[in-house]
């Protein structure tokens, strides 16, 4: 609730924020909305920046909201698509997306397989690892350990 809040006050004073925008789209998924958060990630961006880069960011959390909200609504076809798109044009940059994605549709060794693409990249995300709701399903495994022990992070 609190993220969510957050969040949504960020986008009243931005307009357009992508961090906003993802972290209002989990949220959303994770207290048991995906409806609204697939609304969300529907709407256009509408911020002043529309800059290609700018643009090509917003489509990675529009995909990434896409394929956590579809799969949370048992569209599993629809967050399929939007999982293919969101690797074929951003695994540059939203590599930790893909692996949270991953895991909450129960794809763990594709979790996994994608893990080690954040690392390498140093992406942000990987700071999140032992808190991110979206890996819950991963925390039992040995890998999930290992990356943790990569990290330097206590277990």
């Amino acid at each position: 609730m609190e993220a969510r809040d957050i969040a949504e006050r960020r986008l009243k004073a931005s307009g357009q924020d992508d961090f906003a925008n993802i972290a209002l789209g989990a949220a959303l998924v994770l207290d048991g909305k995906p409806a609204e958060a697939l609304a969300l990630a529907q709407k256009r961006p509408t911020g002043p920046s529309s800059s290609a880069s700018a643009l090509a960011e917003s489509s990675g959390v529009r995909l990434t909201t896409t394929a956590l909200a579809e799969h949370s609504l048992g569209h599993q076809r629809e967050s399929a698509q939007a999982l293919d798109e969101l690797k074929r044009n951003h695994a540059a940059g939203f590599a930790f997306q893909v692996v949270e994605v991953h895991a909450w549709r129960g794809e763990t060794d594709q979790a996994f397989e994608w893990l080690d693409r954040p690392y390498a990249q140093r992406d942000g995300g990987m700071a999140m690892i032992k808190y991110d709701r979206f890996l819950a399903p991963l925390r039992g495994d040995p890998r999930y350990a290992a990356m943790v022990r990569k990290l330097g992070l206590p277990e």
